[in-house]
């Protein structure tokens, strides 16, 4: 039985929590949600105390400095975390991340945070096919949103931002309405559902 990961990558605020939310009530039962920065949150939540569900929570929640501690919001110590990781081995979270998609008995995985197109997206095939994981197949997502800047102030924004379109199997330009959004994201379900059988 064929399996997959759906990797939806963007740039902050664009869409990215949004549209897997949409993809997860299209798939229904059969998806789990997923997270390249799961091990961080974890790192991060051990280290500081701050809440699980701040560290997981809206942008918003994220970005101030009131959900924080020590001077600094959720996402800069989010943030530093990863910066370390990467130190360590620039594609260690794909590493954790495929390790755990191997080993899960879930049809599909929805990754709601991809960012570094070629570690998370070019990489992670690499990775599930030297563990075996050759039933698993690599959806690739980038969602834009016009309206809203991007802000070129972190590697990470700059690298999704930079991508080049032929990295994605599907690019959706979130402009419209949620219900526009909903419409997408079922037709994309229905496309894997069919590479899938």
């Amino acid at each position: 039985m064929k399996r997959a990961v759906i990797v939806v990558a963007g740039n902050r605020y664009h869409g990215k929590d949004t549209l897997s939310d949409l993809l997860q009530r299209h798939l229904r039962e059969a998806s789990v949600r997923e997270s390249y920065i799961l091990p961080l949150r974890e790192a991060v939540h051990a280290k500081t105390g701050i809440p699980w569900e701040v560290l997981a929570g809206p942008n918003t929640v994220k970005d101030d400095p009131r959900f924080g501690r020590y001077g600094k919001s959720a996402r800069q110590f989010l943030i530093e975390e990863g910066d370390h990781a990467r130190a360590i081995d620039p594609a260690i979270l794909v590493h954790r991340l495929a390790e755990r998609v191997a080993t899960s008995p879930v049809r599909v995985t929805v990754v709601s945070d991809g960012r570094m197109p070629d570690t998370e997206i070019v990489g992670l095939r690499q990775c599930l096919d030297e563990q075996g994981a050759t039933d698993v197949l690599v959806i690739a997502i980038r969602v834009t949103r016009a309206d809203y800047p991007v802000k070129l102030d972190h590697p990470t924004e700059s690298a999704i931002y930079n991508a080049p379109a032929s990295l994605f199997d599907f690019v959706v330009c979130n402009d419209g309405s949620l219900d526009d959004l909903d419409e997408i994201a079922g037709g994309i379900v229905d496309e894997i559902v069919a590479r899938l059988t």
